[in-house]
């Protein structure tokens, strides 16, 4: 089920992969790259929580009972994911 639902893309540097609020799409997979994964804490501020690489998980914690992503992901080089939608 995954290989025929999963699509592949790619951001260049600076980039937002997920923005904060979004309604939930699915998670994302690093395949090759770096981002960084960022709380919003409102007027235009952010604190970077985590850095990404390959193999890591992008959007898991959306899963949650909001159904929304409460992170930002922008990346911090040109990157492949591998983007699973919720089923």
């Amino acid at each position: 089920i995954i290989d025929h639902s999963k699509i592949e893309f790619n951001f260049k540097e600076g980039d937002t992969i997920i923005h904060a609020g979004e309604e939930l799409k699915g998670i994302y997979f690093i395949e090759e790259g770096k981002a960084k994964v960022m709380l919003d804490l409102g007027k235009d501020e952010s604190r970077i929580i985590r850095l990404a690489c390959n193999g890591d998980i992008l959007g898991h914690r959306g899963f949650g009972l909001d159904k929304i992503y409460p992170i930002s992901v922008d990346a911090l080089t040109d990157i492949s994911v591998v983007f699973i939608p919720k089923m």
